[in-house]
C-alpha cells in the first residue's frame, strides 16, 4: 500500500538551504513499512510556493493514505494544507505526532482530518494498513482517535503497548527525507548541511517530569511506566552508526540527541567502549547535571566527546524546582559544569525565561548562575505553553495565556501575559542574553575561557592536519 507522509517547518527552514535535520520517528516508520512491503513517500513542506508541486505529487502517486506529522507550531499550516488536499483527494488523511497525540480532540475535530494516530506509530499504522488490505474498516486499529461520521461521537481506541525491545525494529531509513541526494553524498556535501553532519537518537521515553515539556504528558497517556527510557542495545546502536557512515570520512562531529543519554551507566559504558574502538569520531551529547558524575564525564571524554549540553533553565530555586519541576540544586549545577571543564569538555548551558510568576530579578539571577558555570556557549528560549503540559494548564488557570500567534518564532517571543515583567523587558533579555552573561563573568573566568579556546583551536588544527595526512597516505 502507498502512504504519503507530509511534515512542515515554517519556523527554521530557508528556501535556499537543503534541510539537514532528521525526523527520527518517520525514519523508523519508513523502514518498518518498507519491510512489510509498503511504499512510503515523504514531502517536506516549508514554503507555500511548494503547494502545487505537493498536490501534483499526491495526484501522481495516488496514495492509499496521506499522513501528517505535526507539532503545535505547525498545526495552523498543516490544517490549511489538509483542507486544500481534501478538495481533490478522497482517501483518508491521518495525523500523528506530538501535538496530535496531546490534543486529539482538536486535530481530529478539524473536518479535513479523518483520524489521529496517537503515540508510537509502528504497530498502529501497520494495523491500519492490514485492515485496509483486507477490505475491513480501518477505524478499529489501535491508537486511533476519531469522530464517528454518523453519530458524531468521539471514539478513542486503546493504545498498543509500547515497544519494549527496540532492537526488534529494523534500522531506521536514513534516506527517506532526501529528494535527490543519496545519504552518502549528503554526508560528503558540506555545503548542503546546516550544523552537525549526523544526528542519532537511540532511546525513547524520558524519566523526568518537567512541567513545560510535552514528554511527561505523553507518557501519562500510557498505562504503564512510559517515562522509563527504553534503549536500543549498544550493538544495535554501533551497527546503525556504522551503516550510516559507511566508508565516508566525516569532517564534522556526530551528535547524540537522547535526552537521557547518560542515565543508564551500564548501557552508556558498553556503548562508549564499542564506539571508541570502532569509530573514534568526535561527538557531542546532551544530558542533565543531576545524572552526570565524574566517572561518566571521564568516560565521555575518553571516547571522543568534546561537548555536552546541560540545561540550567533557571537560576532561581523557586522557578527551577517548584514551577519548572526540575528538582536540582544550584550547587549540583555548579559542581557538574566545573568537573566537565576540569576534564577538558566544552559545555553548553540552556535556559528558559518568561515562565509564569518569573520576575526581572529572577531572570537576572539566572544570568548570574549561567555566568558562574563558565560555559563555552549559552542559549536561551522564551517559555511557550505547549497544549496539554502542566505549565500550560497553570498559565490558563492564572489567566496568563495570550492568543497564540504562530509566526514561526516559537520560544522566541512571549506567549503569556506576565504581571511581573513586560514584553519589552523579556525580549531585551532574549536578544542580549550572551552579552549579559559575559558582562557578569569575572576577569578570571573570561581569561580562563580565552586560554581554553586558544588551546582547543590549536589542538583542532593539529588533529585536522594529522587526520588529513594519514588519510591521504592510507589511500595512496
Amino acid at each position: 500500500m502507498k502512504i504519503y507522509f507530509i511534515s512542515s517547518d515554517f519556523a527554521l527552514y530557508r528556501d535556499n538551504i537543503v534541510d539537514s535535520r532528521y525526523h527520527f520517528g518517520l525514519a523508523s516508520l519508513f523502514s518498518c513499512l518498507k519491510e512489510q512491503g509498503h511504499q512510503p513517500r515523504y514531502f517536506y513542506y516549508h514554503a507555500k510556493s511548494q503547494r502545487q508541486l505537493l498536490f501534483d505529487e499526491i495526484k501522481q502517486f495516488s496514495p492509499d493514505i496521506v499522513g501528517f506529522t505535526v507539532v503545535e507550531s505547525q498545526w495552523p499550516y498543516l490544517k490549511e494544507l489538509a483542507k486544500e488536499i481534501k478538495r481533490f483527494y478522497r482517501g483518508p488523511i491521518i495525523c500523528g505526532g506530538a501535538y496530535a497525540s496531546l490534543c486529539p480532540e482538536e486535530v481530529a475535530g478539524f473536518s479535513s482530518i479523518d483520524a489521529v494516530l496517537a503515540g508510537e506509530g509502528e504497530t498502529a499504522l501497520s494495523q491500519v494498513l492490514k485492515l485496509m488490505q483486507a477490505g475491513k474498516d480501518w477505524h478499529s486499529a489501535c491508537n486511533l482517535f476519531y469522530y464517528d461520521s454518523e453519530s458524531g461521537r468521539a471514539v478513542s481506541n486503546p493504545l498498543a503497548p509500547l515497544i519494549d525491545n527496540l532492537d526488534s525494529l529494523p534500522f531506521p531509513d536514513r534516506n527517506f527525507h532526501l529528494q535527490s541526494l543519496s545519504y552518502d553524498s549528503f554526508i560528503k556535501d558540506e555545503s548542503s548541511r546546516v550544523g552537525f553532519d549526523l544526528a542519532f537518537k537511540f532511546s525513547r521515553g524520558c524519566p523526568f517530569g518537567c512541567s513545560y515539556c510535552c514528554c511527561a504528558e505523553l507518557s501519562r497517556k500510557y498505562s504503564r511506566g512510559a517515562r522509563l527510557p527504553r534503549f536500543h542495545s549498544p550493538d544495535y546502536c554501533l551497527e546503525e552508526i556504522g551503516r550510516t557512515i559507511g566508508k565516508n570520512r566525516l569532517r564534522k562531529p556526530i551528535i547524540f540527541l537522547d535526552d537521557a543519554f547518560t542515565i543508564n551507566k551500564d548501557w552508556l559504558f558498553a556503548f562508549l567502549e564499542g564506539y571508541r574502538r570502532r569509530f573514534g569520531i568526535k561527538f557531542a551529547c546532551r544530558s542533565r547535571a543531576e545524572v552526570v558524575d565524574k566517572e561518566i564525564l571521564k568516560a565521555l571524554k575518553k571516547s571522543g566527546c568534546y561537548s555536552i549540553t546541560m540545561s540550567i533553565e533557571s537560576g532561581n530555586d523557586y522557578i527551577r524546582n517548584e514551577i519548572m519541576k526540575r528538582k536540582i540544586s544550584k550547587e549540583k549545577i555548579y559542581a557538574t559544569f566545573k568537573t566537565a571543564h576540569k576534564l577538558g569538555l566544552e559545555t553548553v548551558g540552556a535556559s528558559l525565561i518568561g515562565v509564569p510568576f518569573e520576575t526581572k530579578e529572577m531572570i537576572e539571577e539566572t544570568i548570574e548562575v549561567v555566568a558562574k558555570t563558565n560555559t563555552q556557549d549559552c542559549y536561551v528560549g522564551i517559555f511557550y505553553p505547549y497544549e496539554g503540559t502542566e505549565l500550560c494548564n497553570l498559565a490558563k488557570k492564572e489567566g496568563l495565556l495570550m492568543n497564540k500567534k504562530f509566526s514561526g518564532r516559537m520560544r522566541a517571543y512571549p506567549a503569556i501575559e506576565s504581571l511581573q515583567i513586560s514584553k519589552n523587558e523579556l525580549m531585551n533579555f532574549y536578544n542580549n542574553w550572551r552579552k549579559y552573561v559575559m558582562a557578569k563573568r569575572s576577569f578570571a573566568l573570561k581569561l580562563t575561557a580565552l586560554i581554553r579556546k586558544c588551546f582547543r583551536n590549536s589542538l583542532e588544527f593539529i588533529s585536522h592536519f594529522l587526520r588529513s595526512f594519514f588519510w591521504k597516505n592510507k589511500n595512496l
